[in-house]
């Protein structure tokens, strides 16, 4: 088939990736999974992953940096599995680990079939003795600089929702194995921000500022901030700066950052208009559904269904929308036929996917009180003679007309009529003439 909408084509993406949240020492092989599903309503095609680290050399791949999957069927999912591991050319930091996602959409582009790509990031601690202590001998023992590193960070809930509070706890490591670090200030910051709303991450009733009096050598100091996300934001990884402003024991002034990876997703939201359902049917004769459906969310839904259950005939009371995108509006008008009399309980089922591949389904309860259809209209319904209505009224004016005292009646009255009509014409010139006279 070929693709012709842009809700037609394939969609891949990525509903998990998980990655260890311990610290990695040099040669210590770690993994990183991927789960990827085709929300889409078209096959994708060719779909290549390639692994990636940002910094080149300090982590490398130990399994193929390049999987490829032939063909993903709408709603399929497919695991692909990475191993890493730091070189000795690692410091003690967190890395992040990019992966690149290629596909054809189904669509064609200039005669050529479309590729999206689109990247992912994992973020994964590292610890390096040697190479801190390589790069503490390099300088002078005594301005050989402490550095303050994220040792450890993590969100609640894992993937942030739009809209909503969140937690991000983090622990802060002066990673100096003889130096102490004091005077200690920390700030985040976003540097992306969005169309309506500006910032994407905002303090919820805190502060982004943390102050610490001072963190011993290989010693660690937690804190939880209390943040907020916009409504607006787009789902997808976010990077939060975290800069740190300090002193070494000296009282030397220093400052160093480092980044922080923050999933958020945008919840998906439907709505509909008041349900019109009669409150009374008939056995075995249609009755009428409608109503109309609001897409209120941020996000396209996808397999979107909308069908009636009870005990009734419902083959013509489901409708598929397939994709329903953000700020659409669609109606639905479907009927169903009632089997049995009396009261009877049905459902209406909505449902459709999310854009974490997630199926959501919501229910409306109605009830309608059937009965058995009113017999049809007897144009042969009996009189009291004993002859059928409609034909005993054609009768009886059949025999008035056919009456000869009647016709002599009409007569009369006409003549009547005629010479009434006369008398007061002749009043009304005599009393024309009396004027003009006058």
């Amino acid at each position: 088939k070929e693709v012709t909408d842009d809700t037609e084509k394939a969609n891949i993406t990525i509903v998990h990736a998980s990655a260890p949240t311990e610290t990695m020492a040099v040669g210590q092989q770690f993994q990183v999974t991927l789960d990827l599903q085709n929300i889409g309503v078209h096959d994708a095609k060719n779909i290549k992953v390639t692994a990636q680290a940002v910094e080149e050399g300090a982590i490398v791949p130990k399994t193929a940096s390049i999987q490829q999957v032939t063909q993903m069927a709408p709603n399929e999912k497919k695991q692909l599995l990475f191993s890493f591991a730091p070189t000795a050319k690692s410091k003690s930091q967190n890395y992040a680990v990019g992966f690149k996602i290629e596909y054809e959409t189904g669509a064609t582009k200039e005669d050529k079939p479309e590729v999206i790509s689109f990247d992912q990031f994992v973020g994964v601690n590292v610890v390096n003795p040697e190479a801190d202590k390589k790069e503490e001998t390099e300088k002078d023992a005594k301005k050989s600089e402490p550095k303050i590193i994220v040792s450890k960070y993590e969100t609640n809930p894992l993937i942030v929702e739009a809209g909503k509070k969140f937690d991000l706890f983090m622990t802060f490591k002066n990673s100096h194995s003889t130096k102490s670090v004091e005077n200690i200030k920390l700030y985040i910051t976003v540097d992306e921000k969005t169309e309506e709303k500006g910032n994407v991450f905002s303090p919820d009733n805190s502060s982004n500022t943390f102050y610490i009096d001072s963190i011993a050598p290989k010693g660690e100091v937690s804190h939880v901030f209390h943040m907020f996300t916009v409504p607006d934001a787009l789902a997808r990884t976010y990077t939060i700066i975290v800069k740190f402003e300090y002193e070494d024991a000296e009282g030397n002034p220093l400052t160093t950052s480092e980044l922080v990876g923050i999933n958020v997703k945008q919840v998906s939201k439907l709505d509909h208009s008041e349900i019109v359902i009669p409150a009374e049917g008939y056995v075995g004769q249609p009755v009428p559904v409608n109503f109309q459906i609001y897409n209120t969310g941020k996000v396209t839904l996808s397999n979107l269904m909308i069908k009636l259950e009870g005990n009734f005939d419902t083959s013509n009371a489901s409708m598929f929308y397939g994709n329903f995108d953000s700020g659409n509006s669609e109606y639905f008008d479907g009927v169903f036929i009632p089997n049995a009399t009396g009261e009877q309980a049905g459902k209406i089922v909505i449902s459709y996917d999310d854009t974490n591949g997630a199926s959501v389904k919501t229910s409306q309860d109605f009830k309608i009180n059937i009965t058995d259809a009113p017999p049809p209209v007897d144009v042969g319904a009996q009189d009291g003679g004993g002859q059928p209505e409609a034909v005993s009224l054609m009768t009886k004016i059949t025999n008035v007309l056919k009456n000869k005292f009647f016709w002599l009646g009409a007569v009369a009255f006409g003549v009547v009529v005629f010479f009434v009509v006369k008398f007061i014409r002749k009043k009304i010139r005599k009393q024309k003439g009396l004027d003009f006279y006058e």
